[in-house]
């Protein structure tokens, strides 16, 4: 059976972005928190912010090809992380350099 080039470059590409889809979701912090468990229903929490500092955000997070939600959740992960990891600590009065 003849295989034509363009078949052949469509399953290599599909492999490959295969490959970088699940290289990326391994990579991410929710890939380590949710490693064993059954995925679940997401939960929405309320967070108030000033108009102004929100229009800050989103303008940040769109420059960067994010949503305001997806860059509050990244941002937060990546928070979590460095505390964890003890580069950074947070207390009432901010986020300082960690010991």
């Amino acid at each position: 059976m003849a295989v034509s080039k363009k078949s052949g470059q469509g399953n290599t590409e599909r492999s490959a972005q295969a490959a970088a889809r699940a290289a990326s979701s391994a990579a991410t912090p929710r890939a380590k928190l949710t490693a064993g468990r059954k995925p679940q229903k997401g939960v929405l929490i309320n967070v108030r912010i000033d108009p102004v500092e929100k229009a800050m955000l989103e303008e940040t997070f769109n420059q960067c090809g994010e949503t305001l939600s997806g860059g509050i959740k990244r941002a937060s992960y990546f928070v979590m992380q460095e505390i964890k990891a003890g580069r950074l600590v947070m207390t009432k009065a901010g986020l300082f350099p960690g010991r």
